[in-house]
């Protein structure tokens, strides 16, 4: 092979500009196109999941364990006070306990109570219960004066609430209502002519007017404050007390749930609104009191000399908490933070609370409107296609798992401070749905795609370099790297004489058999073929990645020597194999030199993933070099600055290289050191050389010979030569 001149690959030619295609340009365009259609497909995919689920990705519905951990961290964060006009009076386990009476007896008990808080200033008095028949009918006319009593104590009330029942169950297709015994109803203050301005439907346990009050696992999150009827609006037992609270009825307009100059709150689609929890009692912390007052009604029902200024201005809510009459519902706080999976557990009082606390502040757990939904879960959505779309495997799980973070934290933010509940489920399965879908479409296509890759370029390229491109996209691009190698070239010297004396299928069989040893040394030292150069080949050290110090803990110049050494050992054993039966005289021609190269794509109809500049053009012409110096393995300056600690070297010289300014000095190799010497893979600097160089018979002379072998003399070899 003759010195190849590959100056047409310089970093300054035309050809040396890819066309930006890179290793796509191999592959059939569909699969180009295929990743658009794809990424097209599932963002119609999330438009679809996302909008469907919008109807079902309300707080309350779809977002119940979120809405529980929401409600508790806000309390963690900043609880609050003890509201100052809701107190609440416990038939607890005291009262069981202490009176004998069964419960539907406690009239009497309940009159001195609700008198006491007449007494102490009550502005309502609502009891959580209704009793639609006399006492003395279940007891044989026992008790008959508790009634009595009772309605005697109501009728002195400014305000009462109490509760009236459905036989049906549904609220809002009441055709009959259970009220409590006539001598009570009608003893209650504004009893004539409506006495149900005095009672209130029970939102809890019931379906309301057109929605649930509560999630799917059964936790009390949202109710309704009424409904349209006959008799205009049916109020619940809670929206009574704040109408009683306020001196106003409540009416309904336009989606909303309106007391005139007073409290506007939007409903939603199903006429319900978010009630916005305050801290319940018995939450697990010490330090967390219940945001309402307790106070049992065995205590209240003893007699009192004084006014309880407790009650005074108040809305007293009388209820049952004790577990005998299965008044418990579960609200939207962790059961502890021991027991995250579980919803808290209070009575229905404590329910009804909380509800009269939202109506009359006017400020219920806001979120919203179901198109405004479905537009953030497709914008959340997007961020995980457009990740998994542009940016490789690790920074795009990265960014779908900030963007789920973020929005996470967004959402505890704004709930925490503006009593704001963003949608948490339905973007996060459309930000999993996206990332998931486009990051599965790129790991089957990535596939396809290097199984594309490997049967075009697998036959002619180092699979190592295959294998590389393949992860890293950068490589695949059309933008070079530069990079620090060793170029190699080797040729066969008299090959052309030779293949004369054989027949074509025996030389190509020959020649074929020379350069597989050659590539396998080159692989086994870590080295890389780049390209096959007729009866020679061209490989290097370096690019592009220094696999010779990641495999064998050597730089790439001392990889690249040790390979020549190794080649030039087995071609005399596969030469002496085959001249055995032909008449064959190959040998090798091997020059190596170090330097800077581009490393890339080249070329435009056909392209190749190889190294150019002005290391390979050197490395070429120093063939010519070696020939007129008779050297089998020629070395340059560079190179030998990496390996003198420990080579042997011959001949010596300064040559001019066409297109350099100053000459290259270049060195014969003819082994290694006996015993080995220093550290094998740094080398020294150039000032060193020549106390490092020494000829074959150990003289300080460099390259002496006197000619008779037809080598150039000393006084020839140290000259300049001119290839």
């Amino acid at each position: 092979m003759a010195s190849q001149d590959l100056t047409h690959q310089s970093s300054n030619s035309p050809s040396s500009t890819p066309q930006r295609a890179g290793l796509r340009s191999v592959l059939p365009l569909h699969w180009q196109r295929g990743r658009q259609m794809a990424a097209l497909l599932v963002f119609l995919l999330a438009t679809i999941i996302t909008y469907l689920g919008r109807s079902v990705g309300r707080a309350d519905q779809l977002d119940g364990w979120w809405l529980r951990a929401r409600f508790s961290a806000r309390e963690a964060l900043h609880p609050k006070p003890v509201d100052p006009d809701i107190v609440l009076v416990d038939m607890d386990d005291k009262c069981a306990i202490q009176w004998q009476e069964p419960f539907i007896a406690w009239g009497g008990h309940l009159a001195a109570a609700v008198n006491r808080m007449r007494l102490g200033g009550a502005r309502v008095i609502a009891l959580d219960w209704t009793q639609p028949q006399r006492t003395d009918i279940w007891f044989n006319g026992k008790f008959s004066k508790n009634d009595e009593l009772l309605a005697t104590a109501l009728s002195q009330v400014p305000s009462v609430v109490m509760v009236k029942e459905t036989l049906t169950g549904r609220i809002g297709k009441a055709d009959e209502w259970i009220r409590p015994t006539p001598e009570i109803l009608y003893s209650l203050p504004h009893a004539d002519p409506d006495p149900d301005v005095n009672l209130g439907y029970p939102e809890l346990g019931n379906e309301g007017a057109q929605g649930q009050t509560g999630t799917r696992d059964s936790v009390v999150t949202a109710v309704t404050p009424g409904f349209a009827s006959d008799k205009g609006v049916e109020a619940s037992f809670a929206a009574r007390m704040v109408e009683h609270y306020l001196g106003a009825q409540g009416q309904l307009r336009n989606g909303a749930w309106v007391i005139p100059g007073k409290v506007t709150l939007p409903l939603r689609d199903n006429g319900s609104l978010l009630i916005n929890y305050h801290r319940p009692s018995d939450l697990g912390h010490p330090d967390w009191p219940s945001a309402f007052a307790h106070y049992s009604l065995y205590d209240i029902a003893q007699p009192s000399a004084q006014p309880d200024e407790r009650f005074k201005n108040k809305i007293v809510i009388v209820g049952a908490t004790y577990t005998g009459l299965n008044d418990q519902h579960y609200i939207p706080f962790v059961q502890g933070w021991d027991k995250l999976t579980r919803p808290h557990q209070i009575s229905g009082p404590e329910v009804q609370a909380n509800f009269v606390r939202t109506l009359l502040s006017g400020n219920p757990i806001h979120e919203p409107e179901p198109i405004v939904i479905w537009l953030l879960a497709l914008a959340v959505s997007l961020i995980g296609l457009v990740a998994f779309y542009f940016m490789r495997w690790a920074p795009a799980a990265i960014v779908s798992l900030l963007t789920a973070v973020a929005w996470i934290g967004l959402a505890f933010g704004l709930f925490a401070y503006a009593d704001y509940a963003l949608p948490i489920m339905l973007p996060l399965a459309g930000l999993l749905v996206t990332g998931g879908l486009m990051g599965g479409y790129r790991a089957l296509r990535e596939e396809r795609e290097r199984a594309e890759v490997l049967k075009l370029w697998g036959r002619y390229q180092d699979p190592r370099i295959v294998n590389y491109l393949l992860q890293n996209q950068q490589a695949r691009g059309g933008e070079g790297q530069e990079k620090i190698v060793t170029v190699l070239f080797a040729d066969l010297k008299n090959f052309t004489k030779t293949v004369e004396s054989l027949a074509p299928g025996e030389a190509l069989q020959v020649l074929n058999r020379y350069l597989a040893l050659l590539n396998e040394v080159i692989l086994e030292y870590a080295g890389a073929v780049d390209k096959y150069l007729g009866d020679g080949l061209m490989a290097q050290w370096g690019a592009p990645e220094p696999w010779s110090e990641l495999e064998l803990n050597e730089n790439h110049a001392a990889a690249a020597v040790k390979a020549c050494l190794e080649i030039e050992r087995r071609a005399g054993e596969l030469t002496a194999s085959i001249a055995g039966n032909k008449d064959v005289t190959f040998g090798l021609r091997l020059t190596l030199h170090s330097g800077p190269v581009v490393v890339g794509w080249v070329g435009a109809d056909r392209i190749e993933y190889t190294i150019i500049g002005d290391t390979v053009n050197v490395t070429s012409r120093l063939q010519e070099t070696a020939k007129q110096l008779d050297c089998e393995f020629l070395i340059s300056e560079s190179t030998y600055e990496y390996v003198c600690d420990w080579v042997r070297t011959g001949k010596e010289a300064e040559v001019e290289i066409r297109g350099r300014k100053q000459p290259l000095r270049v060195f014969e190799v003819l082994g290694v050191q006996e015993p080995m010497s220093g550290t094998q893979a740094n080398g020294v600097a150039a000032s060193h050389l020549a106390e490092k160089v020494r000829n074959t018979d150990g003289s300080n002379g460099i390259g002496q010979s006197d000619g008779q072998d037809g080598s150039p003399s000393s006084a020839e070899t140290t000259e300049l030569v001119s290839p």
